[in-house]
């Protein structure tokens, strides 16, 4: 009981007055986003930009390369993401890394509960060219592209932060990026999402991946600080 509580203690030592400031921040950040996005949609010049970025991707279509995307959407769904999330976090939590198990709920969870809610906000819809899998959400913004950036974003964090080999930091981060760009391009490839909503999702994630990051450097420099003076 007691390695329990001192567990939610050292989880509760993150959310400081520091990280409410700034998630007020992003809060703005989302308004003035959603701002945007809704003056420039109403302006018709998203329709332009998707509609020959979409039906110029859709024109590359193969076979090959529809397998390929198949495969590749699906490290962004979120029953995909949450399961590696729930891996490594009981794998952090183990290892007693308390900001790293943090971050790393933080920044799937906090871009899961904005990608959803700016759905039902906007409900703007997809596109109906010729979409080779099926969605029932709104479009804006790509929930894939918006989890894939906060989950192998924040893993792109965590490998920057850790000891290992250099030439392992290098093809981990090459990885991640690759499979964040992966997923986003699958999203308008397979015909479910316009490319501003991919580009959206991104822009959103990593304004509240900047605020969780900044927060967990934060922490990290308050436990040296502790340390220190004791």
């Amino acid at each position: 009981m007691k390695l329990f509580a001192r567990f939610f203690r050292d989880c509760a030592f993150f959310f400081d007055r520091r990280f409410f400031i700034s998630v007020v921040a992003y809060a703005v950040f989302l308004v003035v986003v959603m701002v945007a996005a809704e003056a420039v949609e109403g302006r018709g010049l998203f329709m332009v930009f998707d509609g020959v970025m979409l039906e110029r991707i859709i024109e590359a279509r193969t076979d090959f390369l529809t397998m390929v995307m198949r495969d590749a959407t699906m490290l962004g769904h979120w029953m995909v993401v949450w399961l590696f999330v729930a891996i490594i976090g009981l794998e952090l939590a183990a290892r007693r890394r308390i900001t790293h198990f943090v971050s790393l709920l933080l920044s799937v969870g906090g871009a899961s509960v904005v990608a959803l809610a700016l759905k039902q906000l906007l409900v703007r819809p997809r596109p109906d060219l010729l979409a080779i899998v099926s969605e029932t959400t709104f479009s804006f913004p790509s929930g894939h592209s918006s989890l894939s950036l906060a989950f192998y974003g924040i893993l792109i964090y965590f490998l920057l932060r850790c000891s290992c080999d250099v030439w392992a930091k290098y093809v981990g981060v090459f990885a991640a990026v690759v499979v964040i760009a992966l997923v986003g391009f699958s999203r308008i490839y397979l015909g479910v999402h316009w490319p501003s909503d991919v580009i959206g999702g991104y822009v959103l994630t990593a304004g509240w991946l900047y605020v969780v990051i900044s927060q967990a450097e934060h922490i990290e420099k308050k436990k040296k600080a502790v340390k220190v003076s004791v």
